[in-house]
């Protein structure tokens, strides 16, 4: 939950060692509901054609996607994610997320 009442739980190992934060990561504390959180995010940036703001729940193990829209940025910023999501798409080692 973002909603300025906790501190999210990070995502991958290397947010969580980048930001000093002491709580597990998804990647290692749910390895299967991470990997399902990746391919999830694939398949919506190729959908859409656009990088997406997630909203994410985990239960009991099981990942549940609560809603997605594109992702709000400066035009700078925008015109960055276009070339390097152009970039990605075309490279066969392409890291969703």
């Amino acid at each position: 939950m973002v909603a300025g009442l906790r501190t999210p739980q990070p995502l991958t190992e290397n947010d969580r060692a980048a930001s000093g934060n002491g709580k597990q990561s998804l990647e290692a504390l749910l390895p299967e509901a991470f990997a399902d959180l990746k391919a999830a995010c694939a398949a919506l940036e190729k959908h859409f054609r656009d990088l997406q703001d997630i909203e994410f729940t985990v239960q009991e193990g099981k990942l549940f996607m609560l809603q997605t829209r594109s992702g709000k940025r400066s035009t700078q910023a925008a015109l960055k994610i276009a070339v390097d999501m152009a970039r990605d798409a075309s490279s066969p080692s392409r890291r969703p997320c």
